[in-house]
């Protein structure tokens, strides 16, 4: 499509798993000063359940979830929606650990990677609900990827929103994520 946009059928989550694809390209060479575990989990939409038996069995410190999330059209309401082209959505949820959150809007900030909020009074309904509750708790974040027409065969999304996700992921991991408590 114009404008660097993409359409297609089941781009929840295929645009997610290619961001993480991209990711690790970017990350090839590079210093990783943690453990990095990257996943592409099957039944996100039936309840996450690939998702929690991986994070049962990987037992990770640390999580950051990508998914998809609801961009501005008709219809839509814009304060609940965020804009094709305008950068990865970063979730504010209860569910998410401030701690992980924060780090990646100021990674995003001191890398000039383009972003915008993604704010909800619960749970985020994707991976990163059943993340956050693996074993006693894991300190997870979320990052979407706008996308127009979900779950329909013919789903938007921006392809520099896709690579501003992966730098934004690539970034964080290069940096360690968020300091962990040593016990």
């Amino acid at each position: 499509m114009l404008g660097g946009r993409i359409s297609g059928k089941a781009l929840d989550d295929r645009a997610g798993a290619c961001s993480l694809i991209r990711c690790v390209q970017m990350l090839e060479g590079q210093h990783i000063p943690c453990r990095l575990t990257v996943l592409l989990s099957s039944q996100e939409e039936l309840g996450g359940n690939g998702a929690k038996c991986a994070a049962f069995d990987i037992e990770p410190t640390q999580a950051v979830s990508v998914d998809v999330g609801f961009a501005n059209q008709p219809g839509a309401p814009k304060d609940k929606c965020g804009d094709l082209g305008a950068g990865p959505m970063i979730g504010f949820y209860p569910v998410l650990s401030r701690s992980v959150t924060e780090r990646l809007c100021e990674i995003a900030d001191e890398n000039s990677i383009p972003w915008q909020y993604d704010v909800g009074g619960s749970v985020t309904g994707t991976n990163a609900d059943g993340i956050a509750f693996s074993r006693s708790g894991v300190a997870c974040g979320i990052i979407s990827i706008a996308q127009r027409n979900m779950h329909t065969p013919a789903e938007i999304c921006d392809i520099d929103d896709i690579e501003n996700t992966a730098r934004l992921l690539a970034e964080y991991v290069k940096s360690g994520g968020i300091a962990q408590e040593v016990s």
